[in-house]
């Protein structure tokens, strides 16, 4: 059977009908073509029914697993991310790691970096850490992402020995400073320690930071902004590194904004930013499109009540520049500002303002500021609005009438798909489809075609 078509089946019918068609493979194909079993196999991981994908694997003959190999450990990460704990009379472990080491499955290194990441959503940080010693013990590249999630997990933990051995596991790989969001939340670890645990000057604390972009990005824009002065000459290696992506700018001028203690420079930042964009410097324009960039001096000056009004200019300026929407983010940030100083009849003027220019709250982006000002009266009117047995206002108007929705409807139906790794192999074997008919009334009408009626 083409394996477009096994995918074609296994798409549209039901669990039970898909036994069936698995079966009758079994009975009709001996020995199975491994790349069928491997349909298989990412059907059921799609399914999350990691045993059976389990069970499919292991019905690969050994002779044909080398050949195989590549398709196979492709495969075991997405496995891998399906599995959980269970308490055993050793203690605890993994269910599914542990049965893919006795059926003989190849583990490599994205097997190993999948198993450490699995370990920490699992909330399991010292197995994580196991693997972390194992793999750099065994020379096994750890990749970014899991960098990442030990760096978080051990600052969320508050695990000074454990941060520092992640910041300097970061610190003595060069290829990890390609990884945007990476160097973005090292730097903002760094911001955290130093400004808030050590209580460093702002000088310094930037000077951290600088040392960690100074791996990653071209010094250039920042000193075009005056937060950095050029780099000697004979750092010329430094030189060819890129520019930061527009984001990553943007979240190193929210960085150096919030590690200072003096509204003076920030304001001179400020008005020097607004300066460039007008005239149209083309790295500042589009750093400006990321919401980041404002949020970082309206949160800087909420700080103090002498600014407040200073927060509100910039996302004055922010619409009148029209180079990014604002944010519920950029919102809340202005709201918690005017709340933190008892300015409770400014905040919700505000509040009517961000509604009016179609900012929709969520209950997970205002948790913090309904928790942290619960017993403020803007408090209950953003419940209010946040209460979902409650009709939205203004729903009816943005629905719009029936020949606008058909209208729309007609556009969604003309829209292209998304296609999967399959879906081009499809289109390719449509040709075949009549051999897939013919194959199907052949003794199989119990199974259900794609595009029969239910």
């Amino acid at each position: 059977m083409p394996r477009a078509f096994l995918v074609f089946l296994l798409r549209h019918n039901s669990p039970e009908q898909c036994e069936n068609i698995i079966d009758t493979v079994f009975q009709n194909s001996a020995p199975v073509p491994v790349p069928l079993i491997l349909v298989m196999v990412d059907h059921f991981i799609e399914q999350g029914g990691a045993e059976r994908a389990i069970e499919l694997l292991s019905s690969i003959p050994m002779e044909e697993r080398e050949r195989f190999k590549q398709e196979i450990l492709d495969r075991l990460p997405k496995l891998v991310r399906l599995d959980s704990i269970e308490d055993s009379g050793a203690g605890r472990n993994f269910k599914i790691l542990p049965r893919l080491m006795e059926i003989g499955m190849p583990l490599d290194k994205n097997v190993y970096n999948s198993v450490l990441q699995q370990a920490i959503s699992l909330r399991l940080s010292n197995v994580a850490w196991e693997v972390f010693r194992f793999m750099e013990a065994e020379r096994i590249y750890v990749d970014a992402r899991s960098h990442l999630v030990l760096l978080r997990d051990s600052f969320d933990r508050q695990d000074r020995e454990k941060l520092d051995k992640i910041l300097s596991a970061i610190h003595q790989r060069e290829d990890l400073y390609r990884d945007p969001y990476l160097v973005a939340y090292t730097m903002h670890i760094v911001r955290i320690v130093c400004c808030f645990d050590r209580k460093l000057p702002p000088e310094v604390c930037f000077a951290h930071i600088l040392a960690i972009y100074d791996r990653a990005y071209n010094r250039a824009p920042l000193v075009k902004l005056g937060l950095a002065d050029p780099l000697p000459t004979e750092q010329h290696s430094a030189s060819q590194l890129p520019e930061p992506r527009p984001a990553a700018l943007g979240f190193t001028i929210w960085a150096y904004v919030l590690c200072q203690s003096d509204e003076k420079p920030v304001s001179r930042l400020w008005h020097w930013i607004a300066h460039l964009i007008q005239h149209k410097d083309a790295s500042i324009c589009e750093a400006a499109k990321h919401d980041i960039l404002y949020n970082g001096f309206v949160s800087f000056f909420a700080r103090d009540p002498s600014t407040l009004r200073k927060g509100l200019e910039v996302v004055e300026e922010m619409i009148e520049l029209g180079l990014c929407l604002t944010t519920q983010r950029t919102w809340s940030e202005v709201l918690s500002g005017f709340l933190r100083h008892g300015e409770e009849d400014a905040a919700e003027k505000i509040w009517r303002t961000m509604l009016a220019r179609g900012v929709v709250p969520s209950e997970k982006e205002w948790s913090f500021l309904l928790r942290r000002y619960e017993k403020s009266r803007l408090s209950q009117v953003v419940r209010y609005v946040l209460n979902e047995r409650q009709m939205p206002e203004g729903l009816e108007s943005a629905l719009g009438s029936p020949e606008e929705l058909d209208a729309t409807a007609t556009e969604a139906r003309k829209a292209p798909s998304v296609q999967t790794e399959y879906d081009a192999e499809e289109e390719s074997d449509v040709g075949h489809l009549r051999d897939l008919r013919i194959w199907a009334d052949s003794g199989h009408r119990d199974l259900e075609m794609p595009g029969k009626d239910r």
